[in-house]
């Protein structure tokens, strides 16, 4: 093969180098106060009585997914328990609930939150 013909050749083999790198953003670790910070403002929300629709007001960007406050449970009173852990970027965190239904029956589970900073905070339920 002379330089003539090669020179296309290594071109594509360059551009196809190129497409094929990993272009996502790079990983931002997790900000473990930041998301304690996030469950304690999105729990001490609900408690206040805000919606599950608007739980931090307009101003805030917070994702927050909770089956119990989603059905109208309300909030009556929550305990950060021990036995945090991360799990990939998320910060996982056992928390107990007291909850009262519209009909005025109290139940008290124990959940697990699990709380992002990055792309976006969120507060997610997961039992």
């Amino acid at each position: 093969m002379t330089r003539l013909h090669a020179a296309p050749v290594v071109a594509l083999i360059a551009v196809c180098a190129l497409g094929c790198t990993d272009r996502r953003p790079p990983y931002r670790s997790l900000d473990q106060s930041l998301a304690r910070e996030t469950l304690v403002e999105v729990l001490e929300s609900w408690k206040g009585g805000r919606s599950h629709a608007d739980p931090m007001g307009s101003d805030s960007s917070i994702r927050v997914a909770d089956e119990d406050w989603l059905v109208g449970r309300r909030l009556t009173e929550y305990r950060l328990l021990s036995g945090e852990s991360v799990v990939g970027d998320r910060l996982c965190c056992p928390v107990a609930l007291t909850l009262k239904s519209p009909e005025g029956r109290t139940t008290e589970s124990r959940v697990v939150y699990q709380v992002s900073t990055h792309p976006e905070l969120s507060v997610i339920r997961s039992e």
